[in-house]
């Protein structure tokens, strides 16, 4: 075999190689939800009488697969009225700790409806971001010293992202 032959078998292969490297598939995501924590920080402000309160503000990142997220102000019936289970599309929990264990705070109820954020522009309905929801803690968790979030959203098909928590947020130093 000629040196010129063998040169264009080894140059043919490693084309062959390269063509089959570069073709990776693109990454796909689950219609399902995920969530994943980012931050949170509490900041002392006034409410709009002038009341001093405490707010935390809970940042925290997305990726839905078929970019279903956020509800519009007329999905108010079936499924989405109000009182029924999908109502609210983010359910935000405060956790206390007590001796070691952490407790449900028995009185907040964080139930919040966030907008439609869907990119109906694009055959590509992959949906990535951040979310920063304020919460107003002031009457909540006055007398405990560690507390967390624990989370969750709520697609428009109804599937519900992995629960996630934050850090332990330690409010009396």
């Amino acid at each position: 075999m000629s040196m010129i032959k063998l040169q264009n078998i080894i140059l043919s292969i490693l084309t062959f190689v390269l063509l089959l490297w570069s073709c990776e598939k693109p990454t796909t995501y689950s219609e399902i939800p995920e969530i994943k924590f980012k931050s949170v920080s509490i900041e002392q402000t006034q409410d709009t009488l002038g009341n001093p309160v405490q707010r935390a503000l809970l940042a925290f990142t997305f990726v839905d697969g078929d970019g279903d997220l956020g509800l519009n102000p007329s999905d108010t019936i079936g499924e989405f009225a109000p009182g029924e289970a999908f109502y609210y599309n983010l359910m935000v929990q405060i956790d206390e700790k007590e001796n070691g264990v952490w407790i449900a705070n028995p009185i907040f109820k964080g139930n919040y409806r966030f907008v439609n954020i869907s990119n109906e522009n694009t055959t590509n309905h992959l949906l990535k971001g951040e979310m920063i929801v304020e919460i107003d803690i002031t009457s909540f968790i006055q007398f405990k010293d560690t507390t967390r979030f624990k989370y969750f959203i709520y697609d428009r098909g109804l599937h519900q992202s992995n629960i996630d928590y934050s850090n332990e947020i330690y409010l009396n130093e």
